[in-house]
């Protein structure tokens, strides 16, 4: 159910994109919004985050996550995330180049980004990679506390990359917002037909 609402909201975002309507008629407002507000350090540590959340940064940062998977002899967690993360990003990259949207242009913003807007690819791979992260922690421990704290951080990362992403004046809030709902049915897609690699019993300790 999850996943299909998650397409159905990924196809108006789209939709309201491409043709301006919806909440893509805010879009401006609100960025043009957190550009006047910015203070170059601010600009200066979420550029840090944006920077570690490029496609090389979760990528790199997933071939360590991989390299512990193999060596811990999990490889069907390991295709799970070759299914999730890298090929979520492949999809997201396909979405850039079917809505076509052009980047956010201001007055003394950063330099213009000239590939196109619409989802952030940041976003998007932030969204994949803790979200597989929560995955294959929720299926390590059987404490509520511990689970929440998970799923709150992976949520926290995923919401300051995209926040980065607009505050930087790169994305407008319908491309974030839209990349966290392609990693949610992108996600919840992967599983419907895969599934979840079976461990052993949890541990409550």
């Amino acid at each position: 159910m999850l996943c299909l609402l998650s397409v159905l909201a990924l196809l108006v975002l789209a939709r309201d994109a491409a043709t301006h309507q919806g909440l893509a008629r805010y879009d401006r407002a609100v960025s043009l919004l957190l550009h006047n507000a910015g203070t170059p350090l601010h600009a200066q540590l979420l550029g840090g985050v944006t920077a570690l959340h490029s496609t090389l940064g979760i990528l790199g940062m997933g071939a360590l996550l991989a390299a512990c998977l193999l060596r811990r002899g999990e490889k069907a967690w390991l295709a799970l995330w070759c299914m999730v993360v890298p090929a979520g990003m492949l999809a997201n990259l396909a979405l850039k180049h079917l809505v076509r949207r052009p980047r956010p242009s201001f007055d003394g913003a950063l330099p213009h980004l000239s590939n196109f807007s619409f989802p952030s690819g940041h976003t998007t791979g932030a969204a994949l990679f803790y979200g597989f992260l929560v995955l294959y922690g929720l299926g390590r421990t059987a404490q509520a506390p511990r689970r929440w704290l998970l799923v709150l951080a992976a949520c926290a990362m995923t919401a300051l990359v995209a926040f980065s992403r607009v505050y930087l004046g790169f994305h407008f809030p319908s491309d974030v917002a839209a990349s966290v709902v392609l990693a949610l049915a992108w996600t919840g897609g992967v599983l419907a037909i895969a599934g979840l690699p079976t461990r052993p019993a949890l541990s409550k300790a």
